[in-house]
C-alpha cells in the first residue's frame, strides 16, 4: 500500500478484502472502535491510493468520517487540499467522491449541523478555490468536485450546488481579473442552469433568461481566453440541452459564435474554440437541421491565415462528410478542396526550401523524431503543419480514387483531378506521406499506390508521345507519380528501417516493389522521351529520391543522362566564350541523380585535376580523354579548362556531391590541392582569364564548396592563411576594381567559414592577427577605387561586416587589438560616396 500524500510510506493495516467484510457489518465495526481509533483508521486509509480508488474503500472511509462528524471535517478538508497538485485526476476524483458520500450520509441521517459545516468548508476551500486559484490548479479543484457536479440531476444535489455557488459565482463572472473570469466561466458551464428547483415557472424562466444573457456577455469579453472558454461553454450547454432550449436562444447564441467569435482576428484560440464547439454540437443528432444553416459560414475559414484553424476546419468538414444525412458537397466542392490542397502544398514547398537553405537537407520529421533534438523536431513539424491540413482534406478525395475502383477508373479520376486543379492533385499525393490517426483515416496500401503510379507513368508517357496529352498535363501527372514513389521507396522505407526488428522484412518489401516497377516502367519506356523534350526532366525526376539500386536497371537512360550533362556544360563554355549566358535548370536533377547512380564518379579526378591545370595556365596538361566527352566535340586548351571548371562547379553545388567527395580520400586530397591553387590564381592577377567576372565568381564559389567539403581542420586553416597572405600581394598591385572586390569577398567569406571551428587554435589566431594592418589597407584601397560606385561600395561594406563577424568568432570580443582593427575597418568602409 502506498502513501499517496507524501514521500514517506505508511503501512496500511487493512486489505480490501477486510474492508469489504467490515462494510457488511459497518455499524458493529464502528461501535467496536473509539473516535481516536477511527481517526487513525481514516488517516491510514486516506494514505492508500488502492483503498481510496476502490468503491468499497470509499464507502468505508465515508461512513467512518460521517460517524465522527464535525470535529474531523477541518482535518479531512486540509488533508485533501495539500495533495490536490500532487496526485493524478482519477485519484483526485476518488477523494472528491468520498466527500460527496460523506455529505450524502449526513443527508440520509438528517444531520443538519454536520451538513452545514461540511458545505461551509467545501465552499470556502474548494468552491472559491476553483474560482480564485491559478487556472491550472482550478481545473484540478473542479476534478475534485466532479461527483458533486455530476449528480446535479438529483433535486437534493442541485439545491446543494445552488447553496454552494449562488452566493459567490455571479460577481466573479465580471471581476477585473481575467483569470478569475476564466475559471468562473468554465465552472458556470458545468453548473448551468444554476437555479433553485423550488422556484415557480415564471421565476424559473426569468432566471434562465438571465443566465443565457450572461453567456452572451461572456462571448464578447475583453479577454480572448475568456471568450474561448465562453464559446466552449455555450457549445457544451447547447449540446446537452438542445431539445429544451428555446429556438430563439439557440439562434442568438449561434449568431454571436459564428459571426463575432469566428471572425475574431485577434485570437486564433477563439476561432479554434468555435470550430471545436461546433464539432461537439454536431454530436447531438437533433441539432443537424439548424446547424446545416451555419456550417457554410464556419467552413469558409478553411482559408484562415492560421494553419491550426484550417486544420480544425478540415477535421470538421471530414466529420460532416461522415454524418448520415448530411452532404458536405453543399458546403465545399471537390474543386474547392483541391484548390485548398494546392495552396497548402505551395506553402509546404516554400517552407521546405527555406529549411533546405538553412540545414542542407529536406525536412522529413516523421522519420527523425527519435534522432533529432527537440528544437529540430519543432522546426521540422512547422514545415509539415500545412501539409497536415492537406492530409485531412485528402480523406475527402481518397474514396473517389481508391475505394472499390478499377485501375482504369483510378486513372480517369486522376485525369479529372488534374483538369480541375493541377497543383491540387500533386498536393493530394504529397500529403499522403503524412501520418494520420486511424480515427481520421486509413493509410493506403503500398501495393495500391504502386500499381496506380506505374499505370499512370506508362499511360502518360505513351499518350504524350502520341500527342494525346499536353506537356503541362503530362508534367503534373508525372510529378504526382514522383510523390507516390517517394512514399513507397523513401518515406516508409526510412520509417520502417528505424525499427531494427523489421529491417529485413522491409528490405524484402522494397525489393519486390522495385522489381514490379522496373518490369513495368522499363528502360525502353522511360527512354522514349527525348532528352531534347521539355518532359524529359519530369521523367528523370521520377528517380531522384528513390533507391540507389534503380540505376542498374536503366543503362540506356543512364547513358542519356551523362551525355546530356556533358552537352549542357559544353554549351555553357561556348556561351561564355561568345559573351552570352545560359542557365540550364536540368542540372538540378541531372547532377544529384548522376552522383546517386555513380554515373560520373570515374570522371571526377580528371575534372578536378583539369580545373587545377586550367587555373595554373597549364592548358597542355588537360586531358579530356579521361572524361567522357563526345568525339564530335573538339575543345581547345582554354576551352577544355573552362569545361573542367564549369563541370566541377556544377557538381559541387550539390550537397550529395560534396558528401561523395568527403567520403573518398583521393578526391578529398585533390580538392585540398585545388583550394590552394585557387588562392594562387587570385595572387596571379596578370592571368588572362581573371578579367572575366563569371570565372572569378565561379572560382570564388568553387573555393567555398571546397571548404565545405574538407573535414580536416589543418587543411582549412592552411587555406585561410594562404588567403590572408595574398592580401600583401593584392595591396602591391593595381588590378581592376572587379578583381580586387572579388578577391576581398573571397577572403571575408573564407574567414566566416573557417573560423567557426578554430577559436582554440592559438597559432592560427596569431597568424591571422598579423595581417590586421594589411586588411585595413586593403579595405582602404578598395574604398578609394570604388567611391563613385554605390553597388561596389555596398559589396565592400558587406564584406567588412562578414570579416568582422569572423574575427570576433576567432579571437573574441575581449581582444583590444581586435577591437581597434574592427573600428578602423568600419571607418575605411564607411567613407562617403563621391558626388
Amino acid at each position: 500500500m502506498s502513501d499517496c500524500t507524501s514521500g514517506n510510506k505508511k503501512k496500511n493495516q487493512y486489505k480490501i478484502s477486510e474492508i469489504i467484510s467490515f462494510n457488511r457489518s459497518i455499524r458493529n465495526f464502528i461501535n467496536s472502535k473509539s473516535n481516536e481509533e477511527l481517526r487513525q483508521i481514516i488517516d491510514s486509509c486516506l494514505n492508500s491510493a488502492t483503498i481510496v480508488k476502490n468503491t468499497e474503500g470509499q464507502n468505508f472511509i465515508s461512513k467512518l468520517i460521517a460517524e465522527i462528524g464535525v470535529e474531523i471535517h477541518e482535518y479531512i478538508i486540509e488533508k485533501i487540499k495539500t495533495i490536490i497538485v500532487k496526485i493524478n485526476t482519477n485519484l483526485l476524483m476518488s477523494y472528491g467522491k468520498i466527500l460527496f458520500l460523506v455529505w450524502n450520509e449526513y443527508r440520509i441521517e438528517n444531520k443538519n449541523e454536520e451538513i452545514q459545516d461540511l458545505e461551509r468548508r467545501v465552499q470556502e476551500t474548494y468552491c472559491l478555490g476553483s474560482i480564485k486559484l491559478n487556472p491550472v490548479i482550478a481545473v484540478r479543484v473542479r476534478f475534485l468536485l466532479h461527483y458533486f457536479h455530476d449528480n446535479r440531476d438529483q433535486a437534493e444535489v442541485n439545491n446543494l450546488l445552488v447553496r454552494l455557488y449562488d452566493p459567490i459565482i455571479w460577481r466573479y463572472l465580471s471581476v477585473a481579473n481575467w483569470k478569475v473570469r476564466l475559471n468562473s466561466t468554465a465552472l458556470f458551464a458545468i453548473l448551468f442552469p444554476l437555479i433553485d428547483s423550488s422556484l415557480g415557472q415564471r421565476e424559473y424562466k426569468m432566471e434562465l433568461d438571465r443566465q443565457y444573457q450572461i453567456f452572451q456577455n461572456l462571448l464578447t469579453d475583453n479577454s480572448s481566453e475568456v471568450r474561448a472558454a465562453a464559446v466552449q461553454s455555450v457549445c457544451r450547454v447547447l449540446t446537452l440541452y438542445w431539445e429544451i432550449t428555446p429556438i430563439e436562444k439557440i439562434q442568438e447564441l449561434l449568431n454571436i459564435i459564428t459571426s463575432k467569435c469566428m471572425s475574431d482576428k485577434s485570437s486564433q484560440c477563439v476561432r479554434i474554440a468555435v470550430i471545436s464547439g461546433i464539432d461537439v454540437i454536431l454530436n447531438n443528432p437533433f441539432s443537424l437541421t439548424i446547424m446545416s444553416k451555419y456550417l457554410p459560414k464556419i467552413c469558409v475559414n478553411l482559408h484562415d491565415v492560421d494553419s491550426e484553424v484550417r486544420y480544425h476546419v478540415a477535421l470538421l468538414i471530414l466529420k460532416i462528410s461522415r454524418i448520415e444525412g448530411m452532404d458536405y458537397s453543399k458546403i465545399i466542392s471537390k474543386k474547392q478542396i483541391l484548390s485548398r490542397i494546392s495552396k497548402e502544398y505551395i506553402i509546404y514547398q516554400i517552407k521546405q526550401s527555406s529549411f533546405y537553405i538553412k540545414n542542407g537537407y529536406y525536412c522529413n520529421y516523421t522519420l527523425n523524431l527519435n534522432k533529432e533534438s527537440p528544437n529540430s523536431i519543432s522546426e521540422q513539424e512547422s514545415v509539415f503543419e500545412t501539409l497536415r491540413v492537406a492530409r485531412i482534406l485528402s480523406e475527402l478525395l481518397t474514396p473517389s480514387i481508391f475505394t472499390k475502383k478499377t485501375l482504369k477508373e483510378q486513372i480517369k479520376y486522376c485525369h479529372y483531378f488534374c483538369d480541375q486543379c493541377p497543383i491540387g492533385m500533386v498536393g493530394y499525393f504529397s500529403s499522403l506521406k503524412v501520418g494520420i490517426d486511424e480515427s481520421i483515416g486509413k493509410v493506403i496500401a503500398d501495393a495500391d499506390l504502386l500499381k496506380l503510379a506505374v499505370s499512370l507513368i506508362k499511360t502518360t508517357i505513351l499518350s504524350y508521345n502520341k500527342g494525346k496529352l499536353s506537356y503541362e498535363k503530362s508534367k503534373i501527372l508525372l510529378i504526382s507519380c514522383k510523390e507516390i514513389l517517394e512514399i513507397i521507396f523513401y518515406f516508409r522505407r526510412d520509417i520502417e528501417s528505424a525499427k531494427s526488428d523489421s529491417i529485413n522484412v522491409e528490405n524484402e518489401r522494397i525489393e519486390v516493389g522495385i522489381n514490379f516497377f522496373v518490369n513495368n516502367c522499363t528502360d525502353e519506356l522511360v527512354s522514349k522521351v527525348s532528352s531534347d523534350d521539355k518532359l524529359w526532366t519530369s521523367v528523370i525526376q521520377l528517380f531522384s529520391n528513390q533507391s540507389d539500386s534503380f540505376g542498374k536497371h536503366y543503362p540506356k537512360l543512364s547513358n542519356i543522362i551523362v551525355s546530356e550533362f556533358w552537352r549542357i556544360i559544353i554549351r555553357q563554355v561556348k556561351d561564355y566564350l561568345n559573351h552570352s549566358g545560359s542557365l540550364d535548370l536540368r542540372l538540378n536533377v541531372i547532377v544529384p541523380l548522376s552522383i546517386k547512380w555513380g554515373l560520373i564518379s570515374e570522371t571526377l579526378p580528371g575534372i578536378t585535376s583539369g580545373t587545377e591545370d586550367f587555373l595554373s595556365e597549364n592548358y597542355d596538361k588537360i586531358d579530356l580523354s579521361r572524361i567522357f566527352v563526345s568525339k564530335d566535340v573538339k575543345l581547345k586548351n582554354q576551352e577544355a579548362g573552362l569545361f573542367c571548371l564549369f563541370s566541377l562547379h556544377s557538381i559541387l553545388k550539390f550537397n550529395e556531391a560534396r558528401k561523395y567527395f568527403m567520403g573518398n580520400k583521393r578526391l578529398s586530397l585533390l580538392l585540398g590541392s585545388l583550394g590552394k591553387r585557387i588562392i594562387e590564381f587570385y595572387c596571379r592577377s596578370s592571368c588572362e582569364i581573371t578579367t572575366n567576372g563569371i570565372v572569378l565568381q565561379r572560382c570564388k564559389e568553387l573555393l567555398i564548396f571546397i571548404v565545405n567539403s574538407i573535414t580536416e581542420e589543418e587543411g582549412l586553416d592552411n587555406i585561410l592563411i594562404m588567403a590572408m597572405e595574398s592580401i600583401t600581394i593584392a595591396n602591391s598591385k593595381n588590378d581592376s576594381p572587379e578583381f580586387l572586390i572579388s578577391h576581398f569577398e573571397l577572403l571575408t567569406t573564407l574567414m566566416a567559414f573557417v573560423t567557426s571551428g578554430s577559436a582554440s587554435n592559438k597559432e592560427l589566431i596569431d597568424k591571422i592577427s598579423s595581417f590586421d594592418k594589411q586588411m585595413v589597407d586593403f579595405v582602404g584601397k578598395l574604398t578609394d577605387l570604388n567611391l563613385s560606385n554605390e553597388h561596389n561600395k555596398k559589396r565592400i561594406q558587406q564584406g567588412v561586416h562578414i570579416y568582422i563577424f569572423g574575427i570576433r568568432r576567432l579571437i573574441g570580443k575581449s581582444s583590444i587589438e581586435s577591437c581597434e582593427v574592427i573600428e578602423k575597418l568600419k571607418l575605411e568602409a564607411e567613407k562617403p560616396v563621391e558626388e
